[in-house]
């Protein structure tokens, strides 16, 4: 598999290595110093280009069929990961500031809201399945050789999702996309391909080929330059102008390129019958293999030209055209066709609508072999360059100090590597450095929580899961949290300060810490959930309404006008105790892996939701509130959180959904054993702060998880 295909490979998943990572960035270094064709090439080739393009109303049915395959095939490597590349603004820090926020409303919509979620990709799943299903799931590497695209098709979408994957550390080549992707720049197909894709969806049922209902450029510019701004001042995008007018340059020409090669691949679908042919015997190739027993062509059996496959493809069709099951000319009256390939004929489940239309213009080809050949267009990979991918960085030092792919990882995370941590998580430049210690402090919270004494909790999930049983559990749970005794607040809120004070990154980054769940437009129904809570906490894209800026009001309420939680003074210079960054790091780290971690991730939700309910929250509130703190964060939780219809009850609903498929699975205990563990260590990255350091319960907590802290 090439280098680019490689790349879209890679990133295309939920959870991209490290490597991947460090890959894409060495690519988009690599571009952003070097266009991607040399000088006048692209202007020169869309001009040969579009003088060979043919008017749609010339076209015959097979034509159009194997055009708009072509077309489809290459429209799915945008399709399949539509929008993804505009997740990055509905996450922290962007969506904390008001224009973040507008532009996380916006990407939402776009892959959403109600009439638009998924109508690309269904469209393109939808002609792929009548023209011809791709193998293998979307992404695998079966799936990419079945689209049987140049490496030049890549460029584009490797570009999009490398932005995604490092969003901060290229935020305003990230603002580039926003404008292209939502007004459909993106897509702009030439007339006559989106002529022939359209015909093919209006013959085909289920299939409704999106009208062009995008956004105008006057809708979405303004909102790009005030993010713009505001994001290099708030010190988002360094240089942020002249990095946003360079790249997107060098987008319109990768956008350019793209259309191109559409160009390229539907006019070589008309140009080569025979060529198209070759490739068809090859593709079917290793299946045909031994499958035809003493049938023979000429005297000659056909495993024989099989066996000789590829080399001796030419070979075989030259046999076939000059046999009794070709009439040169006459596809309808060919017994190929009308014999063998019907729905219920030995070959009929054999060949796609495509590969159908495919030996129909090879027939009707054969009349006139000579006058109607044509030389398909060369590939347009040769001009690209050779180093896009596996050049050195030639970011000149963008990615800041200490780069290195081969450091060690930590066994133990100290105060000040897991305050560090938090700020690469919450906007680091090196994605794969920080992947590989989130894996591990992951792996080693999980460990140090297990062994940890623990204290006597309010609720503990069951030790075992049952289905019919777990919905009873959270209803009575809950009934006891709301009949517990209520402690008045005896210390003059100094407790509810102190809390709110060393809490702040976590609570900064409240249910932004599920952002892991925007690499995804396809979410299984325990990922929707998450995602729902995720949504809400960050404020549903309204400025000013989420979570963390919520939070932000009560610290300035306390006398805290503390830095941006994404600055290197935040976690550097404030007197926070370093137990205080054990939970948000926690939960930002864990959500790094939203496939392989999935069942921890729902611990920890469940911890983070179902949590302070109940009478004894609110008269808690009650009694602040009569000392004159603001406890507006506090009861918007309660009321947010309610195990009704809230949080709480979305939370148990993803547990239900997500032990369901581990019992279809057979995996139900080591699931659920999974799914405590993630809540074990939720719960004790609290107790460490709250009750370990700040006294506020008593628990006994290990002295190196609670060093003496002279902040």
């Amino acid at each position: 598999m090439g280098s680019l295909t490689g790349l879209y490979r890679g990133l295309g998943v939920k959870e991209p290595a490290p490597d991947e990572l460090a890959r894409a960035e060495r690519f988009l270094d690599g571009l952003i110093e070097a266009p991607p064709l040399p000088a006048g090439e692209l202007d020169r080739l869309e001009r040969e280009l579009r003088a060979d393009e043919p008017e749609f109303a010339d076209l015959g049915a097979d034509e159009i069929r194997v055009v708009a395959a072509a077309a489809a095939r290459q429209l799915a490597v945008l399709a399949d990961q539509d929008g993804v590349w505009l997740a990055p603004f509905a996450r922290a820090p962007f969506c904390h500031l008001p224009t973040g926020a507008r532009l996380a409303e916006l990407s939402h919509a776009y892959r959403f809201a109600p009439g638009r979620q998924g109508r690309l990709p269904k469209a393109t799943g939808g002609l792929l399945r009548e023209l011809g299903k791709p193998s293998g799931d979307v992404g695998s590497d079966a799936y990419l050789r079945s689209l049987r695209l140049d490496e030049a098709a890549y460029l584009l979408p490797g570009i999009l999702l490398a932005l995604a994957n490092s969003p901060y550390r290229y935020t305003p080549e990230l603002l580039a996309v926003v404008e292209p992707t939502l007004t459909g720049a993106l897509y702009a197909i030439p007339d006559w391909i989106s002529s022939c894709l359209a015909a093919v969806a209006d013959g085909t049922e289920g299939v409704d080929w999106p009208a062009p209902e995008r956004l105008r450029p006057a809708e979405v510019a303004p909102d790009v330059a005030a993010a713009l701004r505001e994001f290099t001042d708030s010190g988002l995008a360094p240089d942020g102008a002249r990095r946003f007018e360079r790249f997107a340059r060098l987008l319109d020409d990768a956008v350019r390129l793209h259309r191109a090669e559409w160009r390229r691949i539907c006019l070589n679908a008309l140009r080569a019958p025979e060529s198209a042919m070759r490739d068809l015997v090859e593709r079917k190739t290793p299946s045909a293999r031994h499958a035809h027993g003493t049938s023979a062509l000429h005297g000659t059996p056909l495993d024989q030209y099989f066996d000789r496959s590829p080399e001796g493809s030419q070979d075989l069709l030259d046999a076939l055209a000059t046999s009794n099951w070709i009439k040169a000319g006459a596809p309808d009256r060919s017994p190929f066709l009308t014999t063998l390939t019907p729905v219920h004929a030995p070959m009929g489940k054999i060949f796609s609508a495509e590969d159908i239309a495919v030996i129909r213009r090879w027939i009707t080809w054969l009349a006139d072999p000579v006058g109607d050949r044509a030389v398909p267009a060369p590939s347009l990979s040769e001009s690209l360059s050779v180093s896009l991918v596996e050049s050195p960085s030639a970011s000149g030092g963008r990615s800041g100090p200490g780069r290195s792919q081969d450091e060690p990882v930590p066994a133990v995370f100290d105060g000040p590597q897991t305050r560090q941590l938090f700020r690469d998580l919450v906007v680091g430049h090196d994605r794969a450095r920080t992947v590989r210690r989130a894996a591990a402090f992951v792996a080693y919270w999980l460990d140090e929580a297990q062994r940890m004494e623990k204290p006597v909790f309010t609720w503990e999930l069951p030790e075992r899961y049952d289905a019919e049983e777990f919905p009873e559990w959270m209803h009575a749970t809950y009934q006891a949290m709301a009949s517990a005794p209520v402690s008045p607040v005896t210390d003059g809120g100094r407790a509810h300060h102190d809390r709110s004070f060393h809490g702040a990154a976590d609570n900064l980054v409240d249910g932004a810490w599920l952002q892991g769940l925007t690499r995804s437009v396809a979410l299984s129904d325990t990922e929707r959930l998450l995602y729902d809570i995720y949504w809400d906490e960050i404020g549903n894209g309204k400025p000013g309404h989420s979570h963390g800026v919520l939070y932000e009001d009560l610290l300035v309420g306390l006398g805290h006008r503390l830095p941006k939680f994404w600055t290197r003074e935040f976690v550097e210079d404030v007197d926070f105790l370093d137990e205080g960054f054990h939970a948000p790091v926690l939960r930002l780290a864990v959500a790094e892996f939203p496939a392989s971690r999935l069942p921890e991730i729902v611990g920890v939700n469940m911890v983070c939701e179902f949590h302070g309910l109940g009478t004894a929250g609110i008269s808690k509130a009650d009694g602040l509130t009569g000392l004159g703190y603001d406890t507006s964060f506090t009861r918007l939780h309660i009321a947010d959180d309610n195990v009704e219809m809230g949080h709480s009850a979305k939370s148990r609903d993803a547990v239900v959904f997500l032990m369901a498929e581990a019992a279809r699975l057979g995996v139900a205990d080591l699931v659920w054993e999974r799914v405590r563990r993630g809540a074990t260590a939720m719960r004790m990255a609290y107790v460490v702060l709250m009750q370990g350091r700040l006294k506020i319960a008593p628990t006994q907590v290990p002295t190196r998880l609670s060093p003496a802290n002279s902040r």
